[in-house]
């Protein structure tokens, strides 16, 4: 029973476009060879959380594909032995969010970080992971900030 699967790739940062576009190719067509309905998506370069072989950048992709599970097994033993992959992970893909995928962190002009919950509540994969519509900040003055915390401050305490 064929299941959809998705595949998180690094390639390494030391590449430039052109070999990075030839190198993705290269791994859909592996892909390609051992499932159907494969989908690229490029989520760009990122910093490394640490250092892969030296490398401090690498440039990530995300593979849908529909596969048997006994050909995961395979595709993994080659992108193992692939030298230019620096990581990858293979996992069930699934178009529902749960809780924790729901909720987004964005920050705005003034450098507020606000957790914000996602619009959409399904994945789509030409959406990055992460990102969420900005929020406004509402732009608020001295006097009106102090009138705020005096209301906070000044009110009873629940409890007492």
């Amino acid at each position: 029973m064929s299941k959809k699967y998705e595949l998180l790739l690094v390639l390494p940062g030391t590449f430039d476009d052109k070999e990075v576009v030839g190198k993705a190719d290269e791994i859909v067509n592996m892909v390609k060879e051992l499932a159907t309905d494969v989908e690229l998506n490029s989520m760009g370069k990122n910093r490394l959380a640490y250092p892969i072989k030296q490398i401090r950048y690498g440039y990530f992709h995300a593979i849908t594909f529909t596969a048997e599970p006994a050909a995961l097994k395979v595709l993994e033993d080659k992108l193992r032995l692939h030298r230019e992959v620096l990581r990858f992970l293979v996992s069930h893909f699934s178009t529902n969010l749960t809780a924790q995928q729901k909720i987004a962190y964005t920050t705005d002009a003034s450098g507020i970080t606000r957790m914000v919950e996602r619009e959409n509540t399904v994945f789509t994969p030409a959406v990055t992971p992460g990102l969420a519509p900005e929020v406004k900040a509402e732009k608020l003055n001295i006097e009106e900030i102090n009138k705020k915390l005096e209301d906070l401050i000044g009110g009873e305490v629940a409890g007492e």
